[in-house]
């Protein structure tokens, strides 16, 4: 566990690089096109993300499970699955341009959410690539493309904020920033590691018999994440979805931390569900309790300061947006516990049952927001998402520990009773002070760093061995 923590923590601050200068690009985007024309930009960018779910149907899970499995065979996997994704692409782009209709053929809303969806479909492709550096254990590569791309990126939102540019501007500029990333990912994937080789291999021995259930996962999964976009395109009204776009682009930045954690483990927990099942109710364990620390820090700051965050990184114009930052970072340790357990269900090849989870818990997520956003607004969106999350975390969690996959009750009980220490000690100390958003986060950081030492949900030791530098 130290030596995939300390993998974890390279890819970490790569990717959370990368994500820094994106999160500045998105606070610059804002400030650039104000409430009303963010929440256009925005919600474009949903509903996109949306139909791309269609585009993955869990294929890059595929390529790391069989890849880790046999190395090997990696070109073949990889060469069926270019020829299904080929094809996704074509539909999911005419489907965009259907739905793009609506808003009349080549007008503004139409360029953009086509723009934006070829930005998408750029980016499936790159992550594709991407699972084949998670299978060689190589993933500093993938953050080193990533953070150039950012900074590509930051460089050319400045400049369109100095020019005063509008929003097909922005849709151009993403889609040509992710072309070039996917191409570049590609290339050093292809020429390193594991060019495509077609006819070597079946299509039914890559996607085997859970194939189907993958497809099924993903998507759902993709869907419950963005479909809240597309119903505030609908229910919301224009500013309604500038100050909620910019706290649900908050919460995903938030949960890329989960998604890395991922990343650095999926090519082990698929190795251990395939030849070493006993060593995997231990690995369980240590992953869930490592996930919830994890958690502490972003947890702790979006929860008791929220607002110094909001005003900083987006102004006055969004400070309501601050109202719902609590309520929805509840999402992050519950998106922990869903990545956790479902991937053991997929490491044991019970795909099947997490597709069963994901329809549950999505398909109420996306009921309750057809219900409730009408009548409640973004508060109806909230309760949706909360619920949805909640229910998969559950079932996911009750599955696994039917199979005999028991997640150690004391270190997570000593997390969460870190979790109200520091919490209590910063509110104690916000009635005193009314600190600004850095020294915020250094007290939460501080503060949380020893509430985890007090209750031993950690060690000393253990932060020493996992910084040990690799022999």
């Amino acid at each position: 566990m130290s030596a995939i923590l300390r993998n974890f923590l390279s890819l970490f601050f790569g990717r959370y690089t990368a994500l820094a200068v994106g999160f500045a690009v998105t606070v610059i985007l804002a400030r650039a096109l104000g409430v009303e024309n963010y929440g256009e930009f925005i919600t474009a960018l949903g509903i996109s993300e949306l139909f791309a779910a269609m585009l993955d149907l869990g294929l890059t899970r595929i390529l790391i499970k069989e890849g880790a499995a046999d190395r090997d065979r990696v070109g073949a996997h990889l060469a069926n699955i270019l020829i299904i994704k080929g094809g996704l692409a074509v539909l999911v782009l005419g489907a965009m341009h259907l739905y793009a209709l609506r808003w009349g053929w080549m007008s503004p809303a139409y360029q953009l959410v086509l723009l934006l969806s070829l930005c998408k479909i750029a980016d499936s492709f790159q992550a594709m690539f991407d699972g084949v550096f998670q299978v060689f254990q190589r993933m500093e590569y993938s953050a080193l493309i990533l953070v150039a791309g950012r900074l590509g990126l930051l460089a050319a939102v400045l400049t369109g904020w100095a020019q005063g540019a509008g929003l097909l501007f922005y849709g151009w500029l993403y889609f040509a920033i992710s072309g070039v990333t996917a191409a570049g990912t590609i290339a050093l994937a292809s020429k390193r590691f594991a060019k495509p080789i077609h006819g070597s291999m079946t299509l039914r021995q890559s996607f085997g018999r859970e194939g189907l259930f993958f497809a099924i996962s993903s998507l759902l999964y993709t869907a419950g994440s963005r479909f809240d976009m597309l119903a505030a395109r609908e229910f919301l009204a224009a500013d309604e979805r500038g100050i909620y776009g910019a706290a649900a682009r908050l919460m995903i930045v938030m949960q890329v931390l989960p998604a890395t954690l991922q990343t650095a483990v999926l090519p082990v927990i698929f190795d251990l569900g395939r030849n070493a099942r006993e060593r995997l109710g231990e690995f369980f364990s240590d992953y869930l309790h490592r996930s919830l620390i994890l958690a502490t820090v972003p947890l702790l700051m979006a929860t008791l300061f929220a607002k110094p965050l909001v005003l900083v990184l987006f102004g006055e114009e969004f400070a309501a947006t601050a109202s719902w930052i609590p309520w929805l970072a509840a999402l992050l340790p519950l998106r922990f516990v869903v990545l956790s357990a479902g991937n053991v269900l997929t490491a044991v090849d019970r795909q099947w049952e997490r597709s069963i989870w994901a329809v549950v818990g999505v398909g109420s997520s996306i009921s309750l927001l057809f219900v409730l956003m009408p009548r409640m607004g973004i508060a109806g969106a909230v309760i949706a998402l909360l619920t949805g999350e909640t229910l998969m975390a559950a079932l996911n969690l009750a599955a696994v520990m039917r199979l005999g996959y028991h997640p150690a009750s004391t270190p997570i009980a000593r997390t969460l009773a870190a979790w109200i220490l520091a919490a209590s000690v910063l509110l104690a100390i916000r009635r005193v002070l009314d600190p600004g958003l850095l020294i915020a986060l250094f007290l939460v950081l501080g503060v949380s760093l020893g509430a985890l030492l007090a209750t031993r949900a950690t060690r000393m030791s253990e932060l020493k061995s996992i910084l040990r530098p690799r022999s």
